[in-house]
């Protein structure tokens, strides 16, 4: 899926476009837009300072996915091991600018028909914090399969969180 592409469904009012692959640092102006949230969205995914975005941006294993709804950002996905040797992408982040609308959801499907078109990736995974239901459901409505929990995965404001592990394989795509 390359930059403007359209996402094969979207709900009611949603972005039209879903901007490809963003691996270069030049694009963290854009990024940035996407920055915003609602408070009470931290609790549950965190917030990254523009410093670790710049990081991110500059690491060649990870892609940057940049939606809109006409000329204004709704959200962003970052994914690591875009074309990994092992063939395991990790949906590493995503933040929307409005949650409940649907956007989410919509980010995450056309991030995974864009890994799953353009390499060769069999599996897609992701770990979410067990009280993020609305994450969950946007996932499973993606096709990601819960796999159980990983005890103490994530070092999150000071202290080991467990998550909810989930993926999608090729198979399943």
């Amino acid at each position: 899926m390359g930059p403007g592409a359209e996402p094969r469904r979207r709900p009611a009012g949603s972005p039209g476009k879903l901007n490809g692959r963003q691996p270069t640092s030049g694009k963290a102006r854009q990024h940035r837009k996407c920055g915003l949230r609602f408070h009470d969205t931290d609790a549950l995914v965190g917030r990254w300072d523009e410093r670790q975005h710049l990081t991110a941006l500059k690491d060649k294993r990870k892609a940057y996915f940049v939606g809109s709804a006409g000329d204004e950002p709704i959200g962003f996905v970052i994914i690591r091991g875009w074309a990994a040797a092992d063939h395991v992408t990790l949906l590493h982040r995503i933040a929307v600018a409005i949650p409940g609308q649907g956007y989410g959801r919509l980010l995450v499907k056309a991030v995974v028909d864009a890994v799953f078109r353009e390499t060769e990736a069999f599996r897609i995974w992701l770990g979410v914090f067990p009280e993020n239901v609305r994450g969950q459901r946007a996932y499973e409505a993606a096709g990601f399969v819960s796999e159980g929990i990983a005890r103490g995965i994530a070092y999150f404001n000071g202290t080991h969180r467990d998550q909810v592990i989930m993926s999608i394989l090729r198979t399943d795509w």
